[in-house]
């Protein structure tokens, strides 16, 4: 039954290309293990190897996103999926291609936490501090 919930998942993960805990979508996994069946499934089965981090100051000025060096680093494989962390003030974010305003965009309140899936998703996203200046944690995957 794990199985069909972890397939299950995944294909709602992959079309709306961010991991949100699995409790809202009412399946009868616990949140950090239907989280870890599918970036396993889109890491190639190795539940993702972190590779590179860092700490991102996210201010309610510009718009900020991840850092393309870290992305896609030289001569290496592109990330598969970013873990974000949020602390001392909310965020918003889009993955659309348009910039996030302070009160348009998904919100992440502090100490939420997302996994952005796909590359096409990682490349696109853009986050905004909603509250006042956040510390954004940032993890990236292959």
């Amino acid at each position: 039954m794990k199985r069909f919930f972890g397939s299950m998942l995944a294909v709602m993960v992959l079309s709306y290309g961010l991991l949100e805990v699995g409790y809202r979508f009412g399946l009868a996994l616990a949140p950090y293990e239907a989280e870890a069946q599918v970036v396993s499934s889109l890491t190639g089965g190795t539940g993702g190897t972190a590779y590179d981090f860092e700490t991102l100051t996210v201010t309610t000025g510009t718009a900020v996103p991840f850092t393309a060096a870290k992305i896609s680093p030289a001569k290496l494989p592109s990330a598969k999926a970013v873990q974000i962390t949020v602390e001392v003030a909310s965020i918003r974010y889009r993955y659309d291609g348009a910039a996030p305003t302070t009160t348009v965009g998904h919100l992440v309140p502090i100490a939420g936490e997302r996994f952005i899936l796909s590359i096409n998703n990682i490349n696109q996203f853009k986050m905004i501090g909603g509250s006042g200046t956040a510390t954004v944690y940032v993890t990236y995957l292959r």
